[in-house]
């Protein structure tokens, strides 16, 4: 194994040279160190969730004080708190690492090397994992045992109850904004998320089957390679069964009543993570209101799919050459409408809906997609700019405030659906023009911009102007226009903010006291 890796990096070092080695080197430390962080996180949010107080934090009770070991017990809880949320701030700056690494390498390196290093680096940092997990598990049934030891009663009935049972965490992760009742199974379930995977009653062999196939096609694989690929997919599903259900009887009953009220709705809200129930009724009439902006939405009796994947793709193919794009991996094999869902600002009174389009699969997905990599280091050159909360505290944490300065927040209303198209246009293409980058791809963005339309109960509606949410060049063309207005507003304002910090559509400023209101 080692000489296999040493052959590896001497091919990196003889094809791209040390320095480069030294970085995929760097990329494989990253990603091992990864799979420990997430190891390591898994088990301390577990210990948290079955009151289990792991090693690394427990402090020990004094048995000369009276009272300490229940004062010592809740500290190390709260340490343990800490510690997780280091961990999710470390992990976090390992995956940001990990993305800018990636994304250096890419540029450097042939395709073909280059996916074959992340390929080779994914099977050693699922290699980490594995072990690291094995040993976090074998970690775990011992303090188990050892804490059953000590507290066998307490830990007997704490067993017997489900982790969302805690009523104020039940508070924080399920709102129930309809007319009905829930009851407590429907709540425990509601409360593991929409992200919980239920396992299946049986394995989805088709599923499966469709998503190697539409994989295969996608990536030209040789036809040799094909059919072992498909050999091995068919001995696997013939080998497997279906999982044990991971849901108590109660809340997989409740769930299954869920699916069978189509008057209740749930979704995820806009922000907090957490899940909602609305009626349907209100839910469905809340979407019409925004629908009936004719400022933004019209009404069309025909679906636009079609003719716009055909101007998609006549697009895509007359401009391949020279932007060196790849037509299978740009154009959607099978092309759907893009789909319109709300989702409730709970923070807001009344709950009012942010409108959000799924563009996955839709005919200029993947074309935008693409345009929001080429696109992406176009901005973030101004001193506005903001990549994302790790960054700002970082920047913020060191202020300090004057007797005479006040910190203001503001944002802009219904940023992507107000953007001026022709404006986002024009912007952009001088940017291109200022880097060297072919203009094309300014007429491949105007079509994704202008070819806007969503498919809602049924019905057809174009959008009439601004950008969709959803859509994954969305977010890059906001910043872009944003980045442009405040440099000309920032030119012409009576006062120049010490602080100024923009994350998309928010905004953060220290200014005067006495210059606020000139400043708007």
């Amino acid at each position: 194994m080692c000489s296999v890796r040493v052959n590896i990096r001497n091919h990196y070092v003889n094809q791209y040279g040390l320095v480069i080695a030294n970085k995929i080197r760097r990329l494989e430390d990253l990603m091992t160190k990864r799979a420990r962080y997430v190891t390591s996180l898994n088990f301390l949010k577990r210990c948290r969730d079955h009151q289990l107080i792991p090693t690394c934090v427990k402090i020990s009770t004094k048995k000369d004080i009276r009272g300490s070991a229940k004062i010592l017990n809740q500290a190390s809880k709260k340490l343990l708190r800490t510690v997780i949320q280091q961990k999710r701030f470390d992990l976090q700056i390992i995956n940001n690492t990990i993305d800018n690494l990636s994304s250096e390498l890419k540029t450097v390196l042939t395709t073909f090397d280059f996916n074959n290093c992340i390929e080779t680096l994914n099977k050693r940092e699922i290699s980490k994992y594995n072990e690291c997990k094995d040993k976090q598990i074998e970690k775990y049934q011992k303090l188990t045992i050892k804490s059953n030891a000590k507290h066998p009663c307490q830990r007997r009935n704490e067993t017997q109850q489900p982790l969302t049972t805690d009523a104020n965490n039940k508070q924080r992760t399920v709102y129930n904004l309809s007319k009905e009742t829930l009851d407590e199974p429907t709540i425990r379930v509601l409360s593991k998320g929409l992200n919980f995977a239920i396992t299946p009653q049986k394995i989805p062999y088709e599923e499966i089957i469709c998503s190697v196939e539409d994989c295969l096609f996608k990536n030209n694989i040789g036809k040799e390679d094909l059919e072992a690929i498909r050999q091995d997919i068919s001995s696997l599903l013939r080998r497997s069964s279906a999982p044990k259900l991971n849901l108590p009887k109660d809340e997989f009953k409740a769930l299954y009543n869920l699916r069978n009220r189509p008057e209740l709705t749930i979704l995820r809200a806009d922000k907090g993570n957490a899940t909602v129930i609305m009626d349907t009724s209100e839910y469905n009439f809340k979407i019409q209101q925004l629908l009936s902006d004719v400022s933004t939405y019209k009404k069309v009796k025909i679906d636009p799919t079609t003719n716009t994947l055909k101007t998609t793709t006549d697009l895509i193919k007359k401009y391949s050459e020279k932007l060196d794009l790849d037509v299978n991996s740009t154009i959607p094999s099978c092309a759907k409408p893009p789909r319109l869902y709300g989702l409730p600002k709970i923070h807001k009174p009344n709950a009012p809906l942010r409108p959000i389009v799924s563009q996955i699969d839709s005919p200029t997905y993947k074309l935008a997609q693409h345009l929001a990599k080429i696109l992406s280091p176009l901005r973030g050159h101004t001193r506005a700019h903001t990549k994302d909360s790790y960054q700002f505290v970082s920047e913020i944490k060191d202020l300090h405030l004057a007797d005479n300065e006040t910190m203001v927040s503001f944002d802009v209303q219904s940023l992507f659906t107000c953007l001026p198209i022709e404006d986002c246009i024009s912007i952009v293409t001088r940017k291109l023009e200022d880097n060297n980058m072919p203009t094309e791809y300014a007429v491949l963005l105007k079509h994704c911009l202008t070819s806007g339309y969503l498919l809602w109960k049924e019905e057809f509606y174009m959008q009439v102007d601004g950008v969709a949410m959803g859509s994954p060049v969305s977010p890059v063309v906001a910043d872009i226009f944003m980045e442009d207005f405040e440099e000309k507003a920032l030119l012409t304002a009576p006062v120049n903010p010490r602080f100024y910090k923009r994350y998309v559509d928010d905004t953060f400023t220290i200014l005067p006291s006495d210059k606020v209101t000139a400043f708007f």
